[in-house]
């Protein structure tokens, strides 16, 4: 072999490893030392391997790899069978599965304190700087008007509220209070209700140190609604609440965690700066997550491109409702003695198969509210996801100082799902429509707010106070009907020059059911966007 001129690759794990021949300065051979695996690394692999375009969601893929640390402790036969996924992310999120699940002296540690935390999002983050900062006082190295002490939770249902402060106090090794206003409510009349929560913070300060978990704040309301019915009542509560969380604010030891569904229902004294140290939303599992989660339960029971199947179906589905249908099924396949299926887990989560007509309009819609939110607040779009019979958009607030053009953006971001629905499809749905929360609902509430509470509609400096939907003057509903009509057409005139980017951001998200505003943004960017000077 050595007779022949071709060149000669000798690959080692470790250079004392190598023939003496080849290892010897005199041969001329050249030893190359290849650097372990990284992230930086990882993600220019993918590119190759991943993508007919030499382009992936690197932010997003990134945002799902471990540490340098563990990458670089995966055996090569680790890191070839993650890269048989068909994506970078899913290829991501198999390592990510590898590097927590991997047998001890691996790659995995054994975990303690904070780390036992297992979530990404800006609320677990902020429980894990509690622990931290919570031990360091413990040992003396902190005093405790200089470590964060309270934390506000928001978010729907089943987003794993409770379970984040159960871990908290587990993680911390210190003793779990636990109260809520539906229970305090519960005990009697006023008298009572606030005895039961005088009660209830007396036992957080006799525990200390440790976690007093105060759930449904929202449920006692605000004293300044519109609702005058009960507002005696509304003001005791509230003002007993306040004066106990100064308590806690000067009482060594005990960490306030509380949780609420609509943090917009609260009194706004509570959300005040000096009565929780941070405010967090708990959002929707991202589709990493509710892998991983789907992963835990089913344990070895479903092939890995079954379990990424469910993912992608499951996406919008809270921790909890995922937990229930989890040992749903498993206890139903336990009843009939019949093996785990995707099917009976379908069944159970609720979704059918996909429906790629629905798909696709979801995600044009959904597409639309994203590029219509870039174009007009850069940064703004956070993060897009796609179920199969729902889409989510979530992003940063429009809204800094509430001035008219400010509104008359928001209006346009929340009609342009509507309007990107007509230019790619050719008809638009119901899907704007909906509950109180739907597109219609906000851009009229908006519309009315703009011109009843905010004097800036045609009632000029005037204010009328909140609308009631079912009073409706016949001039309040045209005057509605033509700003919607507008918003609509300027929604449409803003979207056009913009829809090859519109059916590329649709078409990818079908595919990855999830994508972070940054790779919306690099899909919009480019020298060929021109700006949008006239919507009209």
């Amino acid at each position: 072999m050595l007779h022949h001129p071709a060149p000669i690759l000798l690959p080692v794990a470790k250079q004392e490893h190598l023939p003496t021949l080849v290892g010897s300065s005199e041969t001329g051979a050249r030893v190359l030392v290849l650097e372990k695996v990284n992230a930086d690394i990882l993600l220019f692999a993918l590119s190759v391997s991943h993508s007919a375009t030499g382009r992936i969601d690197a932010d997003s893929v990134r945002a799902i790899l471990p540490n340098d640390e563990s990458l670089a402790g995966l055996e090569a036969g680790h890191l070839a069978m993650a890269c048989r996924a068909p994506t970078a992310r899913e290829v991501a999120e198999r390592i990510s599965l590898m590097t927590r699940t991997a047998p001890a002296g691996e790659v995995a540690r054994e975990r303690s304190g904070p780390a036992i935390i297992d979530g990404t999002t800006p609320a677990h983050q902020a429980v894990r700087n509690i622990v931290a900062d919570l031990a360091a006082w413990q040992a003396g190295d902190l005093n405790w008007s200089e470590m964060s002490r309270s934390l506000l939770v928001h978010g729907a249902p089943g987003t794993g509220k409770t379970y984040l402060a159960r871990q908290l106090a587990e993680a911390a090794g210190v003793a779990l209070v636990e109260g809520s206003f539906a229970d305090w409510q519960a005990a009697g009349h006023l008298g009572h209700m606030l005895a039961a929560m005088i009660k209830c913070f007396d036992e957080s300060v006799a525990k200390a140190p440790c976690v007093l978990f105060v759930d449904e704040i929202d449920a006692v309301g605000s004293r300044f609604g519109s609702d005058q019915h009960g507002m005696s009542y509304r003001v005791q509560v509230v003002n007993g609440f306040l004066q106990q969380i100064d308590r806690l604010a000067r009482t060594p030891g005990v960490i306030l965690i509380g949780a609420c569904n609509q943090i917009s229902r609260l009194d706004p004294a509570i959300t005040r700066p000096g009565r929780f140290d941070q405010i967090q939303q708990m959002p929707l599992p991202s589709l990493a997550d509710i892998r991983r989660i789907l992963c835990k339960g089913l344990a070895d029971a479903l092939p890995d491109n079954e379990v990424d199947s469910l993912a992608r179906a499951a996406t919008g589905k809270t921790p909890a409702e995922l937990d229930a249908a989890l040992r749903a099924a498993t206890a139903d396949a336990r009843r009939q003695r019949l093996p785990m299926s995707s099917d009976l887990m379908r069944r159970h989560l609720g979704i059918d198969w996909p429906n790629p007509a629905l798909l696709r309009r979801i995600a044009v819609h959904e597409a639309g509210h994203a590029l219509a939110a870039e174009l007009l607040v850069p940064g703004s779009v956070v993060k897009l996801s796609l179920s199969d019979r729902d889409g989510r958009t979530e992003r940063r607030s429009t809204f800094v100082e509430l001035t008219v053009q400010e509104i008359e953006n928001e209006l346009l971001i929340l009609m342009s799902g509507r309007a990107a629905e007509r230019l790619v499809l050719g008809t638009i749905s119901g899907g704007a429509g909906g509950d109180r929360e739907s597109d219609l609902a906000m851009a009229t509430g908006l519309i009315l707010q703009m011109d009843r509470e905010l004097g800036l509609g045609h009632n000029g400096d005037g204010w009328l106070g909140p609308a009631d939907m079912h009073r409706l003057t016949e001039e309040e509903k045209q005057w509605v009907r033509a700003k919607l009509s507008q918003a609509m057409r300027r929604s449409e005139n803003l979207l056009m020059p913009q829809i090859d980017q519109l059916r590329e951001v649709s078409a990818v998200l079908i595919d990855a059911r999830e994508l972070l505003g940054s790779a919306i943004r690099r899909m919009i960017a480019g020298p060929d966007r021109e700006p949008l000077l006239d919507l009209n």
